[in-house]
C-alpha cells in the first residue's frame, strides 16, 4: 500500500471533507480551537496540513464547504438547537482500573449535541453513545438527552439518546472491550457492526439478512466506500474474513444493541 500521496490534490473528498466540515462547524458555532483561531488562521492551518488545495481550487472548495455548513447551522437554529458557546461538562471519574478525565462540549440548553453535517453513520452513534454515558455517569450532572444530528439529502436528521438505566455499567462493559482490544484486534467495525445490529433489532431471527447488510457495508459498492479498505482494518485482518464467526455478531450486539434501544427519531413514529 502507498503510505504517502505524491499527487497534488484539486478537490476535497473522503475523510478530509468530513474533517474540514467538522472544523468549519466549530468555527461557525463558537467551539474551540477553530473559533479561537478565526477564519484566516484556520485557512492557513488547512493549507499547511495539505488538507486544502492551493490556489483557486482550494479557495473554491473552502467556499463550497462554508456554504454547506452555513445551511446546516441555520437548520439547527430553526430546530431550536442553538449551541451555547463556552458551556461544558468536566469529566473526572474512576471505573475499576480506569481513570477518565476530559470535557464534554456542544450543548444546546439541556441537550448535548453530537453533530455531523452529513448522513449519520454508525461511528456517529458510537461517539454520541460514549459522550452520553460519560455525561450520565457524572454525579450531580443533571444529565438529559443527547441529540445525534446530521443532514440527509439537505434535510436535518435527528436521533435522541434517552437516559440509560446504569451509565456506569455500560461504560464498564465498553472499557472491558477496549482492554480486550489491546491484546487482539477487536472485530468491531462502526458501519458493518451497526448495520448488523440494526437489522437484528428489527428482526431478531434474521441472522442471514443481517449478515448480508453488514457485508454490504464491509465490501462496499460503486456508491459507498468499502469499510474493509480502511488501512488499519486491512493491516489487522488481511487475508481473513473478520465477519465470520460469532465474535463479530456478538460484539455488534453488545456495543450497538443498547444504543439502538435508546435512540429515538422524532420524525419516525
Amino acid at each position: 500500500r502507498q503510505l504517502l500521496d505524491d499527487t497534488e490534490r484539486f478537490v476535497i473528498d473522503g475523510l478530509d471533507k468530513y474533517s474540514l466540515d467538522d472544523r468549519l462547524l466549530n468555527l461557525a458555532t463558537g467551539q474551540p480551537p477553530e473559533a479561537d483561531w478565526g477564519e484566516e488562521m484556520l485557512r492557513e492551518v488547512l493549507l499547511a496540513e495539505g488538507t486544502l488545495p492551493h490556489g483557486p481550487a482550494g479557495a473554491a472548495s473552502l467556499r463550497e464547504r462554508q456554504v454547506e455548513i452555513g445551511r446546516f447551522t441555520r437548520q439547527l437554529e430553526e430546530a431550536g438547537l442553538i449551541l451555547e458557546p463556552g458551556k461544558a461538562v468536566d469529566v473526572d471519574m474512576e471505573l475499576g482500573d480506569f481513570k477518565i478525565r476530559g470535557q464534554l462540549t456542544r450543548f444546546a440548553a439541556e441537550t448535548q449535541l453530537c453533530l455531523r453535517p452529513a448522513t449519520i453513520k454508525g461511528g456517529d452513534f458510537l461517539q454520541a453513545w460514549l459522550r452520553h454515558l460519560l455525561w450520565h455517569a457524572q454525579p450531580g450532572a443533571n444529565a438529559a438527552g443527547t441529540a445525534v444530528v446530521g443532514s440527509d439529502k439537505g434535510k436535518l436528521e435527528q436521533y435522541t439518546l434517552t437516559a440509560p438505566n446504569d451509565a456506569a455499567a455500560h461504560l464498564s462493559d465498553l472499557l472491558e472491550l477496549f482492554w480486550l482490544g489491546q491484546s487482539a484486534p477487536l472485530r468491531l467495525f462502526p458501519q458493518s457492526s451497526h448495520a448488523f445490529a440494526k437489522k437484528i433489532q428489527s428482526d431478531p431471527d434474521a441472522i442471514a439478512p443481517a449478515m448480508k447488510v453488514a457485508r454490504e457495508k464491509w465490501e462496499g459498492s460503486e456508491f459507498s466506500f468499502p469499510e474493509k479498505d480502511d488501512d488499519y482494518y486491512d493491516l489487522c485482518f488481511r487475508h481473513t474474513d473478520p465477519l465470520e464467526g460469532d465474535d463479530f455478531s456478538d460484539t455488534a450486539r453488545r456495543v450497538f444493541g443498547p444504543i439502538l434501544e435508546l435512540a429515538t427519531n422524532p420524525d419516525k413514529k
